[in-house]
């Protein structure tokens, strides 16, 4: 069924765009993470480039592309709309999103917008709302979607500043789409930069470095990536990471933990990809002493929903965050540690499994998967690293794992201990059913007595 266009007359007056991908003010960089919930609708415009009359078919069974971006955009998986409320866990949804029904025709050649790599997308934007104009009431959207029947430099998210239809300026979320590119991941990856997502684990010849969130991933951009895709809509997106959600408001403080200094932690970081309502702690933050903005996360990444089957692996992920403001839009912000630290976001080196460890001595953070449980995975966190590590079952006070203040449990000192080191353990009678999977020394502490692990 075609979109019903609407009456309403607009006008046009002004465009100033900031597009996520260029170096900005620290001004300007204001909006660089918003909290993004409720409705998001878009108006889906398709353009055509005055020398260029083609009119692209979309996949089959759609010719008519309206027909196509309707069910694109759509609440049935995988549907845009679906996809955004699937991995926001309800927080956003695009509802009310409409197609126009016609190919709309631009006043310039498409010489006069790009010139194969640096695309002028102020004016295109203000050129493709125009001629559009009197067919659409902007006022109703939150966003604006522009498909073209030609190509540009790239495909774009920005946010637009715009006066339309009599409205003082105001900001939309504005994606621009070239031709051939009209997949699900290329859309719902220029979405994600339209609502402030930035790449992540960029590395120096690319933004695209990273397989584990949609705006870092897109078709093409990496050998190995596209090994699960639709037949009508093509790749299909995996989620965001979970920084992007937190900055996007998504993650609640329930479902959050942190390490802070001087503590060690022993939590089940459960898997990212859960349905509405989340359920247990979904991801962990460290802070990093050496720096004020900075910190680490934690998630857990499985294949278990539809949008996570193109996922690398399954494991828990770490990133190093820098939180400063005004990091410019074209800096990645998070990065995913990678124990062989060679470029590779995807590879093994990237996924942490139980009996690894990663240890930052300068900033003294240890995160040690322990083992893999249930929906996720035991982790250890650790901003008190010891070697070695003390641990006394008649301790009811302060625990940090030093002689003076020992661990009650051996589990938190396996948490705690520098790999291969020792964790010296007071005789008595420890309830607890370990699995060492850690490489490190379970030792008594002194000369005599017994040391009875278990039931």
């Amino acid at each position: 069924m075609h979109a019903q266009m609407s009456s309403i007359h607009a006008i046009l007056v002004s465009v100033s765009c900031l597009f996520v991908a260029v170096t900005l003010s620290a001004a300007d960089c204001e909006r660089y993470y918003e909290e993004v919930h409720g409705s998001y609708p878009y108006i889906v415009i398709l353009l055509k480039f005055k020398d260029i009359s083609d009119e692209p078919q979309c996949s089959s069974p759609y010719t008519d592309c309206w027909d196509y971006f309707t069910e694109l955009f759509g609440t049935n998986y995988p549907g845009l709309d679906h996809y955004w409320r699937t991995v926001s866990y309800g927080h956003l949804n695009l509802e009310g999103t409409s197609v126009l029904p016609q190919w709309y025709t631009l006043p310039k050649d498409r010489s006069d917008y790009t010139d194969g790599e640096d695309d002028d997308l102020d004016l295109l934007a203000q050129d493709g709302a125009s001629v559009a104009d009197a067919d659409v009431d902007f006022r109703r959207y939150a966003g604006i979607a522009f498909i073209l029947n030609g190509s540009l430099g790239a495909n774009r998210g920005r946010r637009c500043e715009m006066t339309l239809d009599g409205e003082t300026p105001r900001v939309w979320n504005v994606i621009f789409i070239k031709k051939n590119d009209y997949g699900a991941d290329v859309v719902a990856h220029e979405i994600g930069h339209s609502l402030s997502m930035p790449w992540h684990s960029c590395e120096p010849s690319t933004n695209y470095g990273s397989r584990w969130d949609v705006v870092s991933e897109v078709a093409g951009k990496l050998p190995s990536d596209c090994q699960y895709q639709d037949s009508v809509f093509g790749c299909i997106p995996v989620h965001p990471i979970a920084y992007h959600k937190f900055k996007s408001g998504w993650i609640p403080s329930a479902n959050r933990i942190e390490a802070p200094s001087g503590t060690t932690k022993v939590v089940t970081i459960e898997r990212l990809e859960q349905e509405n309502p989340i359920s247990g702690y979904i991801m962990a933050t460290i802070p990093m002493g050496t720096h004020p903005n900075g910190y680490y996360t934690v998630e857990a990444r499985k294949r278990a929903d539809a949008y996570e089957q193109d996922l690398p692996g399954e494991a828990i992920l770490i990133h190093q965050v820098d939180a400063s403001s005004g990091i410019p839009y074209n800096t990645c912000d998070a990065r995913v540690m990678d124990a062989d630290n060679n470029g590779d976001a995807n590879d093994a080196g990237a996924m942490w499994l139980p009996g690894e460890t990663y240890y930052d001595t300068a900033n003294n953070v240890m995160i040690s998967v322990l083992d893999e449980a249930g929906t996720g995975w035991q982790v250890g966190l650790s901003r008190s690293p010891r070697n070695p590590c003390y641990v006394d079952i008649g301790n009811t006070g302060t625990e940090d794992g030093s002689a003076a203040h020992p661990f009650n449990t051996i589990l938190e000192g396996i948490a705690a201990v520098v790999p291969e080191r020792s964790i010296l353990i007071k005789p008595g009678a420890y309830p607890e059913r370990l699995k060492v999977r850690k490489p490190c020394r379970l030792e008594r502490n002194g000369s005599a007595g017994t040391v009875i692990i278990g039931r």
